[in-house]
């Protein structure tokens, strides 16, 4: 406000006037617009002028009501005014304003991180995030010719048809092979089931004590029971649904109202979408009271290069492998890095691999079973207002969202991960969820090049025995050209523009999980007239110290 009174002053101060009898019209229109709006201001004609005045002592408001006054008074009677007073007046408020406002915001930003940094700080850390935030998804898709795409529906089905792809629904008999590996399980330990079932804690405290460890505004979904309803019920309502919850486990089956899904559709940073899933309440519950059995083969089964195991972090394990990185560095020590990614890990899996390796690391079968069917289950997409149909028949995937996912992607990856740590004694691993991290350090450049060409082999070779992919954004980085050039010529690409691209950008990241050679074999006059492009990215990717000063809780 005072710098708009400021800006009126200075147009009645540049402005030719003319003789008038007590009226404006005689006077330039926004010199007369100027005028008006200063008498207004002086007398407080709106709240917001009103509030301004306000905020001066008596003696102030009045002297600066008398010069504008007067002013004005001189404008009607076509003398300029001199301004340069009452300039400086308001010049001064302003200023004063400006740092009253200043210490406001300061002492409000103290309270808000009062507020934020307390109860774990999750408000601070949301603040903080806000540069990672998803972005929104599409809900507007071009056509062509200027068209585009509104109708929910269509939207719907537009962002529906990659992930029916994605899934494979549409491959019958690879779900009806997927399904039969989940009866054959099922069949093998059904007997057992009913044993195991009795041994289960589903008194009514113990079913309360589950519910109110869900945040009470979580989602629920399709069957529209919230948990704070059900840890309200009496003891005698929670007793016939521990007999309905027993039963599940004793039979391994679920109710039918609980087979259906919802996923809703988010945007990602990359561009696309990812699915996370509201699985039931019903579900949800069973497994909060079965988690034990999940955290106790958990940490039966993880090994130190697991940061997804709960207590762990992939703060802690960066800042370790940034600190490994800087210190060979500094030994002038050759450094490669690995950086593995899946591409859409969760809805690449298949459940028949799963089940195997799953198996084979003594996973509780009865939680696994239950888990299985329910990923199985149909599942309907909510993208923005709408929703599809359900989704059938799905080959492949299993659902973000499920408390035994990340335990499921621990023991799909534990062998391949573990056998890449044996590749090259020293060099670990590490591993948080489907994203892989590997640093290689040596003197020297041969055994380096010879050790990071076997690590390539054996994704390779791991990643197809699980049917899965690699991420296009799957790397290796290194201090040494000379090593990224010769790993890159060794693990080729046909596609000569490509290379040309990737050079001029100086970031060399490709899929390679198809480009692997079977065995390695020396260059030939060809291969040295027509270079093959590189596939990994040859700029050093050092970490700085100063990354170290960052908390660290041991």
């Amino acid at each position: 406000m005072w710098k708009t009174v400021s800006n009126w002053l200075k147009v009645l101060s540049k402005v030719k006037t003319k003789q008038s009898n007590s009226n404006f019209h005689l006077f330039p229109e926004h010199a007369s617009y100027a005028a008006k709006r200063l008498l207004s201001f002086a007398h407080g004609s709106d709240s917001s002028e009103k509030h301004t005045l306000e905020q001066l002592d008596q003696g102030e408001r009045g002297k600066l009501q008398n010069d504008i006054q007067e002013i004005i008074l001189l404008y009607m009677q076509g003398i300029k005014p001199n301004t340069t007073d009452t300039l400086q007046l308001v010049e001064g408020f302003a200023a004063r304003a400006l740092n009253k406002g200043k210490a406001k915001c300061k002492e409000r930003l103290h309270t808000w991180l009062d507020k934020a940094l307390k109860n774990g700080a999750g408000l601070a850390h949301k603040w903080a995030n806000q540069p990672n935030a998803l972005p929104p998804l599409q809900l507007v898709i071009p056509k062509g010719n200027g068209n585009f795409i509104v109708e929910p529906s269509e939207v719907t089905e537009h962002h529906v048809k990659p992930w029916v792809k994605e899934w494979e629904a549409e491959d019958v008999q690879g779900f009806l092979e997927e399904t039969a590996a989940i009866k054959a399980i099922r069949n093998k330990h059904l007997e057992e089931a009913e044993d195991w079932a009795q041994t289960l804690d589903l008194s009514p405290s113990n079913i309360r004590r589950a519910c109110k460890t869900f945040p009470s505004k979580t989602a629920v979904g399709c069957d529209n029971v919230f948990f704070s309803d059900i840890a309200s019920l009496p003891d005698v309502a929670l007793i016939a649904l521990s007999t309905c919850l027993r039963q599940c486990v004793s039979t391994l089956a679920l109710p039918v109202q609980t087979l259906l899904q919802l996923m809703v559709l988010l945007g990602k940073k990359s561009g696309g979408s990812r699915t996370i899933a509201i699985l039931t309440t019903f579900y949800r519950l069973l497994m909060r009271i079965l988690s034990g059995f999940i955290t106790e083969w958990d940490l039966a089964t993880a090994e130190h290069w697991d940061s997804a195991l709960k207590g762990n972090s992939s703060l802690r394990a960066h800042i370790a492998r940034a600190l490994d990185i800087e210190l060979a560095n500094f030994e002038e020590l050759f450094v490669l890095h690995c950086l593995w990614d899946m591409r859409k890990f969760y809805d690449s899996i298949r459940t028949s691999i799963l089940i195997d390796k799953l198996t084979e690391k003594g996973y509780p079968p009865f939680v696994m079973i239950l888990g299985l069917l329910t990923h199985k289950s149909p599942r309907i997409l909510l993208v923005g207002p709408a929703a599809s149909n359900p989704i059938t028949g799905c080959k492949r995937s299993i659902v973000a969202g499920c408390q035994q996912s990340v335990s499921w992607a621990r023991g799909l990856l534990f062998d391949f991960v573990q056998s890449l740590g044996y590749i090259m004694p020293g060099s670990i691993c590490h591993e948080h969820v489907d994203d892989l991290s590997h640093v290689l350090t040596c003197k020297s450049k041969s055994h380096l090049f010879n050790k990071a060409v076997e690590i390539g082999l054996a994704v390779k070779q791991g990643v197809q025995e699980l049917d899965l992919q690699l991420a296009d954004k799957s790397a290796i980085t290194t201090n040494s050209n000379a090593i990224a050039k010769a790993v890159a010529s060794t693990l080729p690409c046909p596609d000569p523009g490509e290379h040309r691209q990737a050079i001029r950008q100086a970031r060399i990241v490709q899929e390679i999980l198809t480009q692997f050679p079977t065995q390695m074999e020396p260059s030939t006059s060809q291969d040295l007239a027509h270079p093959r492009p590189h596939r990994f990215i040859s700029s050093p990717r050092l970490f700085p110290l100063a990354l170290l000063s960052l908390p660290v809780i041991s």
